[in-house]
Formats: C-alpha cells, structure tokens, sequence
C-alpha cells in the first residue's frame, strides 16, 4: 500500500512538472509571436514612409509606373 501511495505522488509530482515546462512553452511561443507581430508592424510602417517619401521625390507622371 505503500509502494502505491509513493508511486502515486511520483506520477503527481511528474505531471506538475511537466504542466509548468508546457505552460512555459506556450508563454514563450506567444511572447515570441508578439514581437514577431510588431516587427512586422514597424516594417510596414517603414516601407509606407519610404514609399510616401519616393513618391514625394519622384516626377508626378512617373508616379503611376511606380506604384503597382
């Protein structure tokens, strides 16, 4: 009865173990996928300045071949 109760407070322990490894995993996975959501943000950001800024420096007539 013994070797049964250990047994069960080993498998208890295991399994709290690995609830707070996957809890840590997911937490990472959505931190990372946060930043990824905001460099891909500021990148959009920047290519539009970029864009608003050749436009600004190009040729009107130009501008219709540029922008595609």
């Amino acid at each position: 009865l013994l070797a049964l109760f250990i047994e069960q407070a080993l498998l208890s322990v295991i399994g709290m173990i690995a609830d707070a490894s996957e809890a840590g995993n997911r937490s990472e996975i959505a931190m990372r996928l946060s930043e990824a959501v905001q460099r891909r943000t500021q990148l959009e950001t920047l290519k539009d300045r970029q864009d608003q800024l050749l436009l600004s420096v190009i040729p009107a007539y130009l501008t219709d071949k540029v922008i595609v």
